[in-house]
Order: structure tokens, then sequence, then C-alpha cells
């Protein structure tokens, strides 16, 4: 009773926000417990067993915000649970002796955008099933600071007060390495494909445990498009489509875009074994071109929305529904983009995916995302075999078939289709069965690891040097940030 009195008091707190993010504390064990949480300095708050308290941040705040909880002792932090953000979780048991914080790559497709608080719960029932010890707290990075190299973004994110564990894109490996922030790993779970592994490794030594996968693929309602695979193959099938429409839409900007797709370029210029020369600026004068042509296809009605910064800015989700409408002829994306497509599709047949054609020469580059672990404040046991527990569960191939297959989401919604870096998820039968899977799967089995050693100094170079070429050869291309 005294808890749900306490509910009650915290909705009189604070007016009544839609789909506002909250922490939710459960209390699971035998006996009540007392929180205290972030906003809230003079209320204590006591959760009976069996019962859970719904807290919003407190709006008379200037930031509202619960950055952390603290449960019988227990203290969480980043929980960073906003009213714009996803909910929390403590899972509170009675048997935890510590706490593991966590940060997960933020960047899946659901409906509605942003959509993850069930995803969340269920990491942290199954982690806490078989972890009985550990007070789980698991949230979703920040996508703006997992990418930033200055004192906001991955110095502060695995600083001395930053997550135990996070999920980063193994592009940002070296730097992590460089500036001594993370331990190295061990897999204790299910085995990753080598080329994940590869994308985990510096300099021989492994310091993540591959959790995605991604490329860019080209999506079409076309059988046609399945003989594509090169750069002048992939021209001539976009001139069948008709006029009215653009013939491929995709975003080729972004800081980081940028120096990526001209180093798919150029490796499917040159062949993989001359990647290093990729760095080497000026930009090669063909490499620009291939680049140029392949933006030429967006163009429709004096309009080029994949270079003028539309795409770019445009909410996860929108070229996919544009093409699944049958607004434009094809589609460039990751292979998850495949859920909006399959979300939006009013156009009959079943959609056909290739590794996109960046040069003559095949050769895919995959990118990663894998779990680090914080030096400052998981160097030692038991934090640091809390973690690695932590990325065998987050990489099984159970927890991934339950993302990968949207399990979080309502029944109507489509898989993820995320590519998944652990080798046993693609034999398990619903992933054997599924199309998609099925077309993307030799891509995994051939492909390299992208380089995961571009220093912040050689990206900002690249970025430089690729957006005055191609300014210089595209009218109205929009990359100067």
């Amino acid at each position: 009773m005294r808890a749900l009195w306490r509910v009650l008091c915290f909705a009189l707190l604070v007016p009544f926000a839609a789909h506002a993010g909250e922490l939710t504390i459960r209390n699971v064990s035998v006996n009540p417990v007392v929180c205290h949480v972030d906003g809230y300095p003079s209320w204590a708050i006591t959760v009976q067993p069996g019962e859970s308290v719904r807290i919003e941040p407190n709006y008379k705040r200037r930031l509202p915000l619960i950055d952390w909880a603290e449960c019988g002792g227990l203290r969480t932090r980043g929980m960073n649970i906003t009213p714009q953000g996803s909910d929390g979780l403590i899972l509170f048991t009675g048997t935890q002796k510590r706490v593991l914080n966590v940060a997960l790559y933020p960047d899946l497709p659901s409906h509605p955008n942003g959509n993850f608080t069930a995803l969340l719960d269920h990491v942290v029932n199954t982690f806490q099933a078989t972890n009985p010890d550990v007070l789980l707290n698991v949230v979703m990075a920040d996508e703006d600071n997992i990418y930033s190299f200055d004192d906001s973004g991955l110095p502060r994110l695995l600083g001395p007060a930053g997550y135990d564990v996070l999920e980063v894109d193994a592009v940002n490996l070296g730097f992590l390495v460089s500036k001594n922030l993370i331990t190295p790993a061990k897999i204790v779970g299910d085995p990753p494909w080598p080329v994940a592994e590869a994308a985990s490794t510096i300099s021989h030594t492994l310091y993540g445990v591959p959790s995605w996968l991604c490329m860019d693929f080209v999506f079409s309602f076309s059988p046609a498009l399945k003989s594509v695979h090169s750069l002048s193959a992939l021209l001539r099938f976009e001139t069948s489509i008709p006029k009215s429409k653009p013939a491929l839409l995709a975003d080729y900007d972004g800081s980081w875009r940028l120096p990526s797709i001209y180093i798919n370029a150029y490796v499917q210029t040159y062949g993989f074994q001359n990647i290093g020369k990729a760095f080497v600026m000026p930009p090669d004068r063909a490499v620009v071109s291939n680049l140029k042509a392949l933006a030429a296809t967006c163009e429709f009605q004096s309009v080029n929305s994949c270079i003028d910064g539309t795409n770019h800015n445009a909410p996860d989700g929108t070229i996919d529904r544009l093409f699944a409408t049958g607004n434009a002829g094809s589609d460039m994306g990751f292979s998850e983009q495949s859920f909006y497509i399959v979300l939006n599709q009013a156009v009959p047949g079943n959609v056909k995916i290739i590794p996109a054609p960046w040069g003559e020469r095949p050769s895919p580059l995959l990118y990663s995302d894998t779990f680090v672990t914080n030096k400052g404040t998981c160097s030692a046991d038991p934090c640091q075999s809390d973690g690695a527990a932590f990325a065998a569960v987050m990489t099984g191939a159970n927890m991934k078939n339950y993302i990968a297959f949207s399990q979080d989401l309502s029944p109507d919604m489509p898989p993820r289709h995320l590519l998944v870096a652990t080798q046993p998820f693609w034999s398990l039968a619903n992933v054997t069965a599924d199309p998609v899977y099925q077309q993307v799967l030799p891509v995994i089995q051939r492909g390299h690891a992208f380089p995961n050693d571009i220093t912040p100094a050689k990206r900002q170079e690249m970025d430089a040097g690729i957006c005055a070429a191609l300014q210089a050869e595209v009218a109205g291309y929009n990359c100067k940030r």
C-alpha cells in the first residue's frame, strides 16, 4: 500500500506526458527495498515485495532527467532517462551485490521509432536470470556521443563515470585503444564470424566481443537486380527505371559517411589489397568519378535528395518508405532497412537485395559493432567477468534471434534483418527459411572487415578532401558541415 501511495505522489508531482520516458523499479525479492532516485533528493521510495514503482523525471528541474537510482545500497549511473527517451528498469532481486552499467548501440529499427522498452526489459530479465548477483542497468546510448571523439563523447562514455560495457562501432576501436580507454576482451559465448573477430582486433589483440555486422545493400522489387555485380551494371539497371521517379534513393553525406563510401569505392576500384592507399589524400579521380556517377542516379526533376542534405537529415526509414510505396525505383541502405520496406510495402513482389556496387571489382567491406569494456571502471573481477557474461548473453544466438526477428514489437512487425556477427544464429531454422537472410549470407562469408584504426585527424582530413573533390564535380553537393 505504501508503494502505491508513493506512485500516486509522484504522479501528482509531475504533469502527465504521453510516452514519456520513466524509471520502473520492480522488487521481486522477499523483502521491502528502499530506493532513492535522481531528481527527488528528499524522497525515500519503499517498494514492497512483488510490487513495481514507476517514476517520471522531475519536470520541475531545468533539465528533467533520471541519471541514477539507488536501491538497497546499489547505485546505478548513466541511466539517461528523459521525457523523450526510453524507459529504464531496475529489477531488484535481493541477492545482488554489485552493479553493471551498460549502454547498447542505439541504431535499431523499431515502430514507432525509439520503442525499445520491451527490448530493454527482456535484456534485463534474461541477464538477471543467470547472473543473480548483479544488478543490471542497461540503456540505449546516444548516437551522437558514440561517434564523437571530444570530451562529451567516447572519452566520457568510457571514462571514470562512464559505462562498464559499451556497444560501439568498431570503426572507433583504434581510437579507444590509443586512448587507453578499454581492456582486451575475451569471448566466452557463441563464436563470431572471422570477419567480425577481425573487426574487433587491433595489433593481434581482441578488444571487443562482436555483436552486429552491416554494410550497404541495394534493394529493388525487380528480379533483374540479382544479375548486377558491378557499378556499370547497376548504372545500366537504373536506366530501366521509369523517369517519373528517382532511380535510386540513398544518403551520400555525413562526416563518417563520406570517408566510408570513398573507402568502399576505392577497394572496389583497385582491389582490397590496395586498401591502405585509400587513406591518401587528395582523393583518387577515378574513385570520385564513380561516386559522382552513383549520386547522379538519385537526381529527379533537377533535385538530388541524396546529396543536398534531404535524405541525410530525414528520420530513419523515410527513403525506404518512399521506395516501398513505389515512389523510387530502388533503395540503398543497411540490411535492417528492409524492416521499413516490408512495413510500408505497397509494391507487389518480394524485395531483392545485392551488395552495393561502388566500383567494378566486387569486394564487400563489413562494418561491425562490438562490446568493449571500460578500463577505468571494469578492468578487474568481478566486473570484468560480469561484462564478459553480459556480452555472451547479448551475442548469443537466442538473444540475436529475439532482436533480429522483432520479438519485442507487436506480432505484425517485420523482422529487423540485422546482420548478426554470431555464427550459430545463421543455423537457426527461421534464419535458414528467411529469404532476406539467405540473400545476404554469402556477403558475410566472403567479406572483409572495414578498417578499425582511422584516427580522428585522418577522418577529418578525408572528410574535407572528399567533400571538396565531390563539390568540384557535382553541383549542389551539400557536404560542408
